[in-house]
């Protein structure tokens, strides 16, 4: 059985919301478009309702003057598109190309900060690990129903499957051992799997604070005082998360 694409199980876990007193509008307004006729347009107001099929000017006048608008010509987009789908990336490294490639020729695309996981993937941690690899997150809330998990299959560096696994054909007292958990998923997908298990609040303020050292001290210290597990435990590992959080500056 193959893993799916989740983007949403994927934002949830890895870019969870903040919860802000207030509106919690969209600060963007996103439109495609093809010259000055406005073909699609994301947005949170009622008034973009009718704003497609309207003037370039008019659509982005019915956005306000409080939302950064975001235009980008079909034309471009489908350029960027065919570049980033010659990449042998997985899908979402394409979808970060794409970002780059926009953000680069026009500038006006949002930044998005790389989850502190990543980073540390693409830098230091990934010297550690085997060209295919997977990693498993268990995420547990203060009650049963709240905890989460996520699953991301790693294939030559890049990121290429990423799912809440399916554990329904797993008997309920083997679900219930985060080791025969990774057991199972090592056997199914015929990758070595390292599994992290935490308390999910924490993990959520990992990653809003993102890749600094004060992640990687307090990702060290949850470690010393086991609200971080790794299963299996590996020496190695824990040697290496440990040192981060020292060495980080």
């Amino acid at each position: 059985m193959d893993l799916g694409q989740d983007w949403g199980a994927l934002n949830r876990i890895l870019y969870p919301r903040r919860k802000t007193k207030g509106s919690s509008q969209s600060p963007h307004v996103f439109i495609a478009h093809h010259a000055d006729r406005t073909l699609r347009i994301v947005g949170d107001r009622d008034e973009l309702l009718y704003a497609t099929g309207t003037p370039l000017g008019e659509a982005t006048a019915a956005a306000g003057s409080d939302r950064k608008t975001v235009a980008i010509d079909i034309v471009e987009m489908d350029r960027a598109l065919n570049e980033c789908l010659k990449s042998d990336g997985g899908i979402y490294d394409q979808g970060r190309d794409l970002r780059n490639v926009l953000s680069v020729t026009k500038g006006r695309l949002p930044a998005v900060t790389e989850h502190f996981l990543f980073t540390a993937l693409r830098a230091w941690w990934g010297k550690f690990l085997p060209s295919h690899f997977g990693i498993y997150l268990h995420l547990e809330g203060t009650e049963p129903h709240d905890a989460r998990t996520l699953l991301l299959i790693f294939r030559k560096g890049e990121l290429t499957e990423f799912d809440e696994p399916d554990l329904s054909a797993v008997s309920q007292e083997r679900r219930a051992d985060l080791s025969e958990v990774v057991k199972v998923l090592r056997e199914r997908y015929r990758v070595p799997v390292q599994g992290f298990a935490m308390n999910r609040a924490d993990f959520q303020e990992w990653s809003e604070a993102g890749d600094t050292s004060h992640t990687w001290k307090n990702v060290a210290k949850a470690l010393r005082h086991d609200r971080l597990q790794l299963v299996p435990f590996r020496f190695s590992l824990a040697a290496v998360l440990g040192s981060r959080g020292i060495f980080s500056v």
